[in-house]
């Protein structure tokens, strides 16, 4: 080969590995922009969802009278989670009594953090409007009345079952940090979830001659009920 053709074809060599390095490089380069931005969106898709859980929502305590309610409800002990289970069995039956099921509600008689899971103490069912409704769900539940108390209260969006462990890490320690600037008792606490008005409403009793846990909780209340095949709507 000659002199010439050799240093062109060195040349060509020297172009080709120069193309394929800068194409390398853009490659590598639109690599990592693919990936910040599979990040970024994945980081922002996560933000999103727990904003609209309401992760970021404000909390605001209000010392004020609530109830009273009337409760159709069963009870249950062991871990606070397994109400869930237990709204969706009454409210299958209220459905098949015809009886309106909007706000379902639990009752949390203990402090988790000083009472092992399993003897946790807790009534889970749904607020009814009228005597007729509470009449007809006394064949399946127990049904008693929640009476006006003063109570701190505090409301938190619903906005799915996220809002409820949002509501868990935000609403119970403003309740506790209210109560102990204000020198208050604390106690167990009702979650009303009203699915009309897309809120969850968190009450303790203030009222020290008012005992919701004996009134509401005892040997006389019926256990959960086996579920049917209705399912609860949202």
């Amino acid at each position: 080969m000659t002199p010439v053709g050799y240093q062109s074809e060195t040349a060509l060599r020297h172009i080709k590995n120069a193309i394929l390095f800068e194409l390398i490089l853009r490659g590598g380069f639109m690599l990592k922009r693919i990936v910040l931005w599979s990040v970024g969106a994945v980081v922002l898709a996560g933000i999103l969802v727990m904003a609209r859980a309401g992760f970021f929502a404000g909390v605001r305590v209000e010392e004020k009278e609530a109830g009273p309610f009337t409760l159709v409800y069963a009870r249950g002990k062991g871990a606070y989670k397994n109400a869930g289970d237990v709204m969706d069995a009454v409210y299958e039956k209220l459905i098949l009594e015809k009886i309106e099921a909007d706000t379902a509600f639990g009752y949390y008689c203990d402090n988790p953090r000083k009472v092992a899971p399993a003897n946790l103490r807790w009534i889970a069912g749904f607020i009814v409007d009228n005597e007729k409704q509470a009449a007809a769900a006394k064949k399946y539940f127990r049904v008693e009345r929640f009476s006006k108390t003063p109570a701190l209260v505090a409301e938190f969006p619903l906005r799915g079952k996220l809002s409820i462990i949002a509501g868990i890490m935000k609403v119970y320690p403003a309740i506790n940090h209210h109560a102990r600037k204000r020198e208050l008792p604390t106690g167990p606490v009702m979650e009303i979830y009203d699915s009309k008005a897309k809120k969850i409403i968190y009450i303790m009793s203030l009222d020290p001659e008012y005992d919701p846990v004996k009134s509401l909780y005892d040997e006389k209340s019926p256990r959960p009920p086996k579920k049917q095949s209705v399912r609860r709507t949202k």
